[in-house]
C-alpha cells in the first residue's frame, strides 16, 4: 500500500481508539480529555488501575443523590465518607457537614458515629472561621 495511504489508515485507527476512551472517561464523569492518556505507554496502565479502583465522579454524584432521597445503604457508606473528606480537604465545610449529617443519621451504617464527631468538630471549626472574620 501506499505510505500515504497506511498513513490515513493509522490516523483514522487512533482517531477511532482516542473517540472511544474520551466517551468512556466522559460518561465515567471525568473529562473525556483523560482519554489521551491512553496512548502514553507505562501511564496508560497505570491510569486504568487508578480508574477501575477509584469511586468515579459519576458513581459518587449518584450516592448523594440516594441519601438526599434518604436512601443510602451500608453499601454506600465508603463512598459517602470519602466525598465528605474530600470536601473538607477541599475546605467546603459546610458540605461536608452536609454528608457527615446524613449519615450521622444512619445508626446502621458503621460509620456513623464517626461521621457524627466529624460533623460537630467541623461545626466548630466554621464556628471558629466565622470569628475571625
Amino acid at each position: 500500500m501506499n505510505a500515504m495511504v497506511e498513513f490515513f489508515l493509522l490516523a483514522l485507527l487512533a482517531a477511532v481508539i482516542g473517540l472511544v476512551f474520551a466517551t468512556i472517561f466522559r460518561k465515567a464523569g471525568y473529562s473525556p480529555w483523560w482519554g489521551a492518556l491512553m496512548f502514553v505507554p507505562v501511564v496508560n496502565l497505570i491510569w486504568l488501575i487508578y480508574f477501575a479502583t477509584s469511586d468515579w465522579p459519576i458513581l459518587r454524584e449518584l450516592v448523594f443523590r440516594r441519601m438526599d432521597l434518604g436512601d443510602a445503604s451500608a453499601e454506600d457508606n465508603r463512598t459517602l465518607i470519602r466525598a465528605a473528606y474530600a470536601l473538607e480537604q477541599q475546605k467546603r465545610w459546610e458540605e461536608a457537614v452536609r454528608v457527615y449529617t446524613a449519615i450521622a443519621e444512619h445508626p446502621e451504617l458503621a460509620s456513623a458515629e464517626y461521621a457524627a464527631n466529624c460533623a460537630q468538630r467541623l461545626k466548630e471549626r466554621i464556628a471558629l472561621h466565622q470569628g475571625d472574620a
